[in-house]
C-alpha cells in the first residue's frame, strides 16, 4: 500500500455508484495523464485491491453499503497511516467531516454538480501524494544519513527526533536520546552555558541557518567536541529546527594542543 516511485499516481477510487467512479476515473485520467484510477463499489473489495496493488492515494465515498467509507478509513490506517485517504462523498456534515479528521482523513470533498467538483479532486490528490512522497523522501534521507541528525522543537529545543547515527555516536540505542533537551545533552565545561546554548538556537532561527562548536556528553560519561549546524525547517506541517552534528573531537583537540604550544613559546 506504499506510494509508487516515479511521476505516476495510483488511484483507488471507491464508490457503491459504478457510474459515478466510471465517470470520476474519466475525468481524473483526463485531468492528469500521471493518473490511473482502479475503482471499487464496496469497502472489502477495496481492501482486497489494496493488499495487492500499490496504490498512492484512496478516495472514497462515506455512505455505502456494508463497509463505508469512514469504517474503511479507519482499517486503512491500522496497516497504512500515511497513505493519503481523500472523503468525496455527498454526505456533508459537520459530524462526518469531524470523525474524517478523527480517523486522520487526508482531505474532505463535497460532491457538487458539474464538472469543477473533478478538477479540485484531482488539485487535492496531486497535493496530498506530493505531501506523502516528500515525507517519505525526508524520513529515507534522515534515517539513512551517515551523519548524526535531529530534529528540535522551536520553543523548548528539546530533541523530538534524532536518527541512529546521532544516538550512537552518544553512546544510546537508537530512540534513546529522545526527548532529552539540549542542555542534558551538553558536557559540563565552564561557559557553555544554557544561556550560551539559546543564543545558538535563536540565532538559527533568526537566520534560518548557523554553524556552531558544543561540547556532548556520551552515556558513559566520556565528553566529546561537535560541530551543531541548525537550520529552520517545516516538518511534518510543524515550524522545527533540523541540526546536522559531527564528531570535530580530534580537531578541537589538535586546535587546544597547538593553542597550548603557542602559549608556552618563550616571548
Amino acid at each position: 500500500m506504499t506510494a509508487g516511485d516515479g511521476g505516476s499516481i495510483t488511484i483507488l477510487h471507491v464508490d457503491d455508484d459504478p457510474d459515478f467512479t466510471e465517470l470520476t476515473a474519466e475525468f481524473l485520467e483526463r485531468e492528469d495523464d500521471r493518473f490511473e484510477v482502479f475503482t471499487e463499489t464496496r469497502g472489502e473489495a477495496a481492501l482486497e485491491r489494496l493488499s495487492s496493488t500499490e496504490v498512492d492515494c484512496v478516495v472514497s465515498d462515506y455512505r455505502m453499503p456494508g463497509m463505508d467509507g469512514l469504517e474503511l478509513l479507519e482499517t486503512v490506517r491500522e496497516t497504512a497511516p500515511e497513505l493519503p485517504f481523500v472523503l468525496f462523498t455527498g454526505a456533508g456534515s459537520e459530524s462526518v467531516a469531524g470523525e474524517a479528521i478523527s480517523a486522520g482523513v487526508t482531505d474532505y470533498i463535497q460532491k457538487t454538480s458539474g464538472t469543477g467538483q473533478y478538477e479540485l479532486l484531482a488539485n487535492r490528490i496531486r497535493e496530498a501524494v506530493g505531501h506523502s512522497r516528500a515525507r517519505l523522501s525526508y524520513e529515507e534521507v534522515f534515517e539513512k544519513s551517515g551523519v548524526g541528525m535531529t530534529i528540535h522543537d522551536v520553543e523548548s529545543f528539546d530533541v523530538v527526533a534524532a536518527n541512529r547515527e546521532y544516538c550512537v555516536s552518544l553512546g544510546f540505542d537508537e530512540g534513546e536520546c529522545e526527548g532529552f533537551s539540549f542542555i542534558d545533552l551538553t558536557a559540563d565545561v565552564p561557559e557553555y552555558t544554557p544561556e550560551r546554548a539559546r543564543h545558538h538556537f535563536e540565532t538559527a532561527l533568526n537566520e534560518g541557518s548557523h554553524t556552531f562548536e558544543w561540547p556532548l556528553v556520551r552515556k558513559d560519561g566520556d565528553r566529546i567536541w561537535t560541530e551543531i549546524t541548525l537550520q529552520r525547517a517545516t516538518i511534518g506541517g510543524r515550524d522545527r529546527l533540523l541540526g546536522t552534528v559531527r564528531d570535530v573531537t580530534e580537531r578541537w583537540e589538535q586546535r587546544r594542543q597547538l593553542s597550548t604550544l603557542v602559549t608556552n613559546l618563550p616571548g
